[in-house]
Formats: C-alpha cells, structure tokens, sequence
C-alpha cells in the first residue's frame, strides 16, 4: 500500500497512526497532588526511619511506665520492714 510518504508496511498514514497516540497535558503544566500517588523513594526513607524512631520512643516509654511501677512497689515492700 502507498501512501504520501511513500510504501508503509501497515497501511496507516501518518495521520492515522499520530490519532492512536496518547494526549499528553501542555509543557510545563502539572496535575494536582490528588494524594494517591505513591510515595518517592525519599519519602519512603523518611517514612521508614520514622517509624523506627517512633517505635525506640514509644518502646522507652513503656520501659521507663514499668520501672516506675516497679520501683513504687519496691518501696510499698520497703516501708514496713
């Protein structure tokens, strides 16, 4: 088949196969941060060692609560000897 560029093996013009192309929005134009996209790889690392530091927080914090309560009944113990 021919066609104005000459002989294509698929029959398409050119103009046909630019329609079969995806739209892309304008140069320079970017879409809303809608929330759903995934996190970059950064942000991950960030996210991540976060949780490991929340995580010690909370773990010295409860460790900390029980030696407190330990250390009350250790002298509830003491007081009537």
């Amino acid at each position: 088949m021919r066609d104005s560029c000459g002989i294509s093996g698929t029959g398409e013009t050119p103009k046909g196969a630019k329609r079969q192309e995806a739209r892309r929005p304008p140069r320079g134009k970017r879409a809303t941060w809608s929330g759903n996209q995934p996190l970059s790889s950064s942000n991950k690392v960030y996210e991540s060692a976060l949780y490991y530091v929340v995580s010690i927080i909370i773990t010295i914090n409860w460790m900390n609560l029980a030696m407190t309560i330990i250390d009350l009944f250790w002298l509830k113990l003491n007081v009537y000897d």
